[in-house]
């Protein structure tokens, strides 16, 4: 069986279901906690998680990702971290660390086994 999904001719690599959850996740508290400026930083992650995972490696995409991203945070302004909901702004900080977790995750699972 194929890892991918034809559509129209189109050759398209499927997608594992916690990916596409935890992006709407992402994007959710995002948006619960900072409105339409933690959707535009839920993008900016989404973009550094795909640079990150995507093999081979591209480094072209990661430094536009994380160039993108420290650039949102930069534009934000103060009232945006201290009048946010905290509840949905430290949910979206887990979500966004996920990757993160997930990869110390293996690194010990694989010094155990």
């Amino acid at each position: 069986m194929s890892d991918s999904l034809i559509f129209a001719g189109m050759k398209f690599p499927t997608i594992k279901i916690y990916y596409i959850v935890l992006a709407c996740l992402l994007a959710l508290f995002g948006y619960l906690a900072m409105g339409m400026v933690g959707a535009i930083l839920a993008f900016w992650t989404l973009l550094l998680w795909y640079s990150v995972w995507q093999r081979p490696y591209r480094f072209e995409l990661f430094l536009i990702a994380g160039l993108g991203l420290l650039g949102a945070v930069a534009i934000l302004p103060e009232k945006q971290w201290t009048e946010s909901n905290i509840y949905f702004l430290m949910a979206f900080l887990v979500v966004a660390a996920s990757p993160i977790f997930d990869l110390v995750a293996l690194l010990f699972r694989r010094r155990i086994n």
